[in-house]
């Protein structure tokens, strides 16, 4: 039953990591578009700004997580978790 546990821990974990990292990435999306915007509404001079952005985000890449990777501090992400290890 333990094993059970822990690897439904395990799988929570990844899945938290994997939302965490796309959130990351999101934001950091929103501030390259804001400084390519600086306050403005978007027009056509931002095009080759934006499209830098858009890029980039379609360019991170998430490295594979490993069910036995160390604990990583995630901002309290994965704090519920800390009680099964």
């Amino acid at each position: 039953m333990r094993n059970r546990v822990l690897l439904d821990a395990y799988s929570r974990r990844h899945e938290a990591q994997k939302i965490y990292l796309r959130q990351a990435a999101a934001q950091n999306w929103i501030g390259w578009r804001e400084s390519t915007l600086n306050g403005e509404r978007p027009h056509s001079g931002h095009r080759a700004g934006l499209e830098q952005c858009d890029a980039a985000l379609r360019a991170v890449s998430f490295p594979p997580i490993s069910l036995f990777t160390p604990y990583q501090n995630l901002g309290g992400v994965l704090a519920i978790f800390d009680t099964l290890y």
